[in-house]
C-alpha cells in the first residue's frame, strides 16, 4: 500500500468514526467517548499525513509513532464501545477493519512458516488466514455498496477475539 492509499485510508477512518462517536447515545459516557473518539481518530488521519511530508528520518520517526499511539488509543475506545455494548458490534465493523489497514499485524517470518517446528504451524495461523480471508470479503462487498451478510460479521468478530486471547 502507497502512501496516497493510506492517506485515504487513515481519513476514511476518522470519517467512519466521527459518524459512529456522533452516533452514540447522548449519556454522560457517550459524550465522553464521542470526544475521545472523535479526536484520536482524527489525529490518526492528520498526522499520518503530516508524517508524509517529514523533513528527516528523525521527524518522520517521531510523527509516525504519534499516529501509531492514536491509533491504539482509537482501538481501545472502539473495544470499550465493544465491552460496554453501548453500539452493536456490525456499527463498529468498519471502524476494525479500517484499522488493521493502519495498525498492521506484526508479520510472521519465514523461518516460522515455511519450517514450523515439528511439522506443525504456528499457533494461530489458520485463524490469522481465515481473518484475512473474511476482511477481504467484507471490504469488497463494502466497495461495491453491497450489504455485508451478518454471518461474516459474526465470524470476523469471533476471529478477532480468538486472536487476541
Amino acid at each position: 500500500m502507497d502512501k496516497d492509499e493510506l492517506k485515504k485510508r487513515t481519513k476514511d477512518f476518522a470519517h467512519r468514526c466521527v459518524k459512529l462517536a456522533i452516533a452514540l447515545p447522548k449519556t454522560q459516557l457517550g459524550k465522553h467517548i464521542t470526544g475521545q473518539l472523535i479526536r484520536c481518530a482524527t489525529s490518526v488521519a492528520a498526522n499520518y499525513r503530516s508524517c508524509c511530508l517529514a523533513q528527516s528520518k528523525a521527524s518522520f520517526v517521531a510523527k509516525i509513532s504519534i499516529v501509531l499511539e492514536e491509533a491504539d488509543e482509537s482501538s481501545f475506545w472502539l473495544e470499550f464501545i465493544s465491552d460496554e455494548q453501548i453500539m452493536k458490534e456490525k456499527n463498529l465493523l468498519a471502524c476494525y477493519i479500517d484499522m488493521d489497514f493502519i495498525i498492521p499485524e506484526p508479520p510472521i517470518s519465514n523461518d516460522n512458516t515455511a519450517h514450523p517446528p515439528l511439522g506443525l504451524r504456528p499457533q494461530g495461523f489458520v485463524i490469522e488466514e481465515r481473518l484475512k480471508e473474511v476482511k477481504d470479503a467484507i471490504i469488497r462487498c463494502r466497495d461495491v455498496e453491497k450489504v455485508i451478510p451478518f454471518k461474516w460479521i459474526k465470524e470476523y468478530n469471533e476471529l478477532v477475539k480468538r486472536r487476541k486471547k
